[in-house]
C-alpha cells in the first residue's frame, strides 16, 4: 500500500511538470483491485482529463466511485467532465453531490448557477444564487451572482433592495461597492456614483482590486460624458472624455483586454488619431503574448488590424 501511495505521488508529479503520457504510462502499472483501486482509478481520470480525453476520464472516475472512494474533486472533476461532453443534467447532478459532500464549499453551486446562465435558464441560475446565499450567508459569491442576473434584467430598484439589506455584511467588499456604483449610476447619475466610489477608493488596496476600481472609474466617466452630450455640453463632453482616457493610462501596463479596448474607442471619439494607431498596436502586442491564442483572440486581431488601416487611411499613413 505504501509503494502505491507513493506511486502515486510520483504520478502527480509528473502530471505537474506536464507530462501527462508519462504519469498515465505510470499509473497503469499500478493495481486497481485492491483497497487502493479508487484512487488508483481516480488519479487515471485526473491524466484522462489533462489529456481531453474525457470519456475515458468519466470512465475512470465512475470505477472510482464504484470502488467505494468518496472525495470532493473526484465529484469536482466528474461534473467537470460531463460539461465538456454537453452531457449538463448529469454535470449538475455531480456539482450537487460535491456539494453535499463539503458543504463549506461554494464553488459546485457557483458552477451550477453559471451553467444554467449559459443554458439562458435565468430565473434556475437565481434560484441556484440564492441558495448559495442562504448557504454561505457570510460569503458575497452567491449575492453577486443574484445581482449580477439582476442588473442585466434591469431590476435596478430590487438590486438595490438587495444591496441595502446586505449593506453591513460587505460595504467594504469591492465586489458589493463595484455593484452599488453601478446601480447608483443608473438609479440616480453618474456622478453620484462617482462619489460613493471615490469615498470607498482605500478598499481596493490589492493589484487587481485597484485595476477593478480605475476601470469603474473610467465607465463612469463615459456615462458622464454621454449625461454632457445629450445637454449638448460639448466641452464637458470632451472634458469628461479626456478624464477617462487619463484614469485608464494611469493603469500603466496593467490594463486589461477591456480597458485597452475601452480606451481605443475613447481616442477615436475624441479623434485622436495618432493615439489610436498606438493603441491599437499596444493591444495587439498584449494580446500576442498572451498565454493562449483562442479563436475570439485571434477574430480581435483582425478586428484590430482592419482598424488600424481604417484609421490610417484618415491621417493619410497609407
Amino acid at each position: 500500500m505504501e509503494n502505491i501511495e507513493n506511486q502515486l505521488t510520483r504520478v502527480r508529479e509528473l502530471s505537474l511538470q506536464d507530462k501527462p503520457e508519462e504519469a498515465l504510462a505510470l499509473v497503469n502499472t499500478l493495481d486497481d483491485t485492491g483497497d487502493m483501486g479508487g484512487m488508483v482509478c481516480f488519479a487515471r481520470g485526473n491524466i484522462y482529463m489533462q489529456l481531453e480525453q474525457f470519456a475515458l476520464a468519466d470512465e475512470c472516475y465512475n470505477l472510482a466511485v464504484g470502488k467505494g472512494f468518496v472525495d470532493f474533486r473526484l465529484y469536482m472533476n466528474l461534473a467537470s467532465v460531463n460539461m465538456q461532453m454537453d452531457k449538463i443534467e448529469r454535470a449538475e447532478l455531480f456539482y450537487r453531490q460535491a456539494a453535499e459532500l463539503d458543504a463549506t464549499q461554494v464553488i459546485p453551486l457557483s458552477m451550477i448557477c453559471e451553467m444554467r446562465l449559459q443554458l439562458g435558464d435565468l430565473n434556475g441560475a437565481m434560484a441556484v444564487a440564492e441558495e448559495m446565499a442562504q448557504r454561505h450567508p457570510t460569503l458575497i459569491d452567491g449575492f453577486k451572482l443574484n445581482l449580477t442576473i439582476m442588473l442585466e434584467l434591469g431590476m435596478y430598484q430590487e438590486a438595490m433592495g438587495i444591496l441595502s439589506e446586505i449593506e453591513n455584511r460587505f460595504s467594504a467588499h469591492p465586489d458589493y461597492i463595484l455593484l452599488r456604483s453601478f446601480v447608483v449610476s443608473k438609479l440616480e447619475t453618474a456622478n453620484a456614483a462617482m462619489k460613493y466610489l471615490e469615498e470607498k477608493e482605500s478598499c481596493f488596496f490589492e493589484s487587481e482590486a485597484k485595476l477593478l476600481y480605475t476601470q469603474e472609474k473610467a465607465r463612469l466617466l463615459l456615462s458622464r460624458a454621454v449625461e454632457f452630450l445629450r445637454a449638448s455640453a460639448k466641452d464637458e463632453y470632451r472634458a469628461a472624455l479626456q478624464q477617462a482616457i487619463d484614469v485608464l493610462n494611469s493603469a500603466g501596463d496593467a490594463l486589461g483586454l477591456e480597458m485597452r479596448l475601452m480606451r481605443i474607442s475613447v481616442y477615436e471619439e475624441l479623434e485622436q488619431y495618432a493615439d489610436v494607431i498606438a493603441a491599437l498596436d499596444t493591444t495587439a502586442t498584449f494580446l500576442k503574448e498572451s498565454k493562449s491564442i483562442s479563436a475570439n483572440t485571434t477574430a480581435i486581431l483582425d478586428r484590430i488590424a482592419e482598424k488600424r488601416s481604417e484609421v490610417s487611411a484618415k491621417i493619410g499613413l497609407n
